[in-house]
Order: C-alpha cells, then structure tokens, then sequence
C-alpha cells in the first residue's frame, strides 16, 4: 500500500515557488525545508506500511535508527541507504538553517522519493 499524500503536498508546495514570482529568496528557502520535510515523511511512512513495520516503545525514542535496522535485517539495504541519505537533507533542512535549501536539493530528496516509492510498487507488484 503506497500512500502519496506527503508526495502531493510536497509538490504542491514547490509548485507555490513556481507560481509566485514574488517570494524572496528566504521564503522560497523555507518553503524547501517544509517540501524535503514532507517527502522524507511520505517515504518514511510508506515504508513502514509497505513492510507493515512495528516498533516497540524503545524503538520509538529512537525510530530513524530503527527503521534503518529493520530494513537492513529484511535485506532491504538499498532501501536503507537511501532512506538514511534522505533523512540527512531532511535534518539540514529541519534543523541546519544556515545551510541554504535550493531546489537542487529539493530535486535531490525527489529523486530518493521516488526511486524508492518505485522500488515499493515494483516489490508490491512482482
């Protein structure tokens, strides 16, 4: 099951800075940070209900660490890897505000979004 909401408002967010010229470059930063923010919990989630994952409450203080440590018992490493590259942009862009949020940044969480939401559906289907 492949969830796309976090997806869509991501990409509705995105399509804002497109669609307003007016936006100064600050605003079209934070609009980024909420966009890779979105995506990496579209991807993260659909992970969790792809694999119908289940943390225990220790798991949960600690849940980045231990989505990646279920996929990697499960064999799912590529998956893993790429989860973990997307949650790093996602840390700068919730927490590293001097690190600036472009959208070839922006572009670069899409690409691991749908690379993997790819891999989910080709698993789910074949």
């Amino acid at each position: 099951m492949i969830n796309p909401f976090f997806h869509d408002i991501a990409i509705k967010l995105v399509g804002l800075i497109s669609n307003k010229a007016k936006l100064d470059e600050k605003e079209k930063d934070m609009t980024y940070r909420t966009a890779i923010n979105r995506l990496y919990y579209s991807t993260f989630h659909n992970i969790v209900l792809y694999f119908r994952l289940q943390f225990t409450p220790s798991e949960e203080r600690a849940i980045h660490t231990a989505i990646q440590e279920k996929l990697i018992v499960q064999d799912h490493d590529a998956i893993a890897s790429i989860l973990e590259e997307m949650r790093l942009l996602r840390v700068d862009a919730d927490y590293r505000l001097a690190i600036p949020n472009t959208k070839t940044r922006f572009e670069k969480m899409m690409s691991c979004h749908d690379i993997i939401i790819e891999l989910l559906a080709s698993n789910a289907s074949g």
